[in-house]
Parts: structure tokens; sequence; C-alpha cells
């Protein structure tokens, strides 16, 4: 009850979904307020020391195996990561010569 800061006779009232849910918000909510806070001291630590690390080599977080997944197709040319899109949508994107 505590960790979702709630009344006794409101948590009482709870289904166990509800109770769930909750509690999955609250801990979104702190995994998001560590991401925050651990992109401030990666860059703090960038900044003033040396080899430069990721966020996720300074300060590793549940679920950043999947960022890191993700991060493959970042690194790409924008052109080709907006056509790889655009296919995975089924729409051939055509470009247009600047006048």
């Amino acid at each position: 009850m505590a960790k979702l800061n709630i009344s006794p006779e409101a948590y009482y009232d709870l289904t166990g979904t509800e109770t769930m849910a909750l509690l999955k918000g609250v801990n979104d909510r702190e995994l998001a307020s560590l991401r925050d806070n651990r992109r401030l001291a990666t860059l703090y630590h960038n900044a003033n020391f040396t080899p430069m690390v990721t966020e996720q080599e300074f300060m590793p977080l549940p679920g950043d195996n999947q960022i890191v997944k993700a991060k493959k197709y970042a690194d790409a040319n924008p052109h080709q990561t907006f056509a790889m899109l655009a296919s995975a949508m089924g729409v051939t994107p055509t470009i247009e010569a600047n006048e």
C-alpha cells in the first residue's frame, strides 16, 4: 500500500487486476525516472572523463537489451532507415528533386 500511496480503504476496494495495473504504472514511472537520472549522470561522466560510455554501459537497467537491439537501426543512414520503415508499411517513397 505504501508503494501505491493509497489508503487501506481504497486498497481493499481494488480488484486484483486494478492492483496489478497500479503496481505496473508505479514501476514504469520509477524506471523512467531512473533512465532520466542515468542520462544526466552519463552526460556528466562523458563531459568530464574518458573514455566515453553509453548510458547502458554506465548504469545498466531492466529493459536495456531491447534498447541496445533497437539502436542498431538508429546508427543507419537516415534515408535508409526511412526507406526500411516505409517498406515495412507497404509504401514506396519517391524523392523529388529540389528546384
